[in-house]
């Protein structure tokens, strides 16, 4: 009898193990090939992985698509430093909606964007059709949901597919809603020095509390020229009744720019890398000539960066 027990206790064990080493990190949040993971905080969780294709028809239902009464506020990349958009974060933001009781369309319309050269859902040429819109959903061919494109193919795509074609859908806010453009500010994906927000374990890239996307940009990484990565998202507050005008809760530099991008010298941009993080960078090679022939200069200091004021990380 112990011995059946302990023979049961044993196998049982090893059914667990097995499981467990199924769930990577990053999955026990999303599950296994589940793409939709829906919390009662009204946040849904969209893994992308497998979800690429389908259709992407303004009114259609796509893969990958916020429920009734959602908005896209953030999106994620592992490790690949946003080369890819690995999960989208839906957020419910408009509780006065009458739901669709499932019924797709959700919203009163939606209109496709291209991201490659269309960041942004509003189009001046078509006013009345995309203003007050936001991003609900993502489109790719590739199952991890690439962006980059080399020479106009997908790298390391045996079969050469163009990508050039990034669709995002955006659609119309509810009657009685409006996007107040006034307090729109971007997100950018990376800080000055070209460290990216991917985490496998939190959600960096992401709006502020009423507030949701309604643009993101695509762009070529400087510093390995052929790789196209998300650059930034755009987000603006959702705003109910009588249009109300808010400024931007995120404050950049004096200069007007992002402060990624703030010239050298702004007042409040630190002059050096901080001392915690000199170990994880190299100097680039423009500053490492300049610094040449004296042994007292300080290699990070603002007269011997190079034009971007930017360091390359081990």
């Amino acid at each position: 009898m112990w011995c059946d027990l302990s023979l049961g206790f044993r196998h049982l064990l090893l059914a667990v193990g097995l499981i467990l080493s199924h769930i990577r990190p990053v999955w026990s949040s999303y599950r296994y090939y589940n793409t939709y993971i829906t919390f009662g905080s009204g946040d849904t969780m969209i893994s992308t992985l497998h979800a690429h294709g389908g259709s992407f028809e303004p009114h259609r239902k796509w893969n990958v698509e916020c429920m009734d009464g959602e908005a896209i506020v953030g999106i994620n990349d592992w490790q690949a430093d946003f080369s890819r958009i690995q999960t989208v974060w839906c957020k419910f933001a408009f509780p006065l909606k009458p739901h669709s009781n499932g019924a797709y369309p959700y919203y009163p319309g939606c209109h496709v964007r291209n991201m490659t050269d269309q960041y942004f859902c509003y189009d001046q040429h078509r006013h009345s059709q995309t203003s007050n819109t936001f991003m609900t959903g993502i489109w790719a061919r590739t199952s991890n949901f690439y962006i980059y494109q080399t020479n106009g193919t997908v790298l390391g795509d045996p079969f050469g597919l163009n990508d050039d074609f990034q669709p995002i859908k955006c659609c119309k806010t509810p009657t009685g809603y409006y996007i107040d453009y006034v307090s729109c500010y971007y997100m950018p994906t990376h800080d000055m020095y070209w460290e990216y927000y991917d985490a496998q374990s939190a959600n960096l890239v992401f709006c502020a509390q009423g507030y949701v996307m309604v643009a993101a940009a695509k762009k070529k990484n400087p510093y390995r020229g052929f790789e196209y990565t998300i650059e930034w998202i755009q987000c603006c507050r959702v705003g109910f009744g009588q249009p109300v005008n808010v400024a931007p809760p995120i404050i950049y530099s004096r200069s007007g720019s992002a402060a990624y991008y703030a010239p050298r010298g702004v007042e409040g941009m630190p002059p050096l890398v901080a001392g915690q993080y000199k170990g994880q960078y190299r100097q680039s090679r423009s500053v490492k000539s300049s610094a040449k022939g004296s042994s007292e200069e300080n290699p990070l200091s603002l007269n011997n960066t190079d034009r971007t004021g930017c360091f390359e990380k081990e």
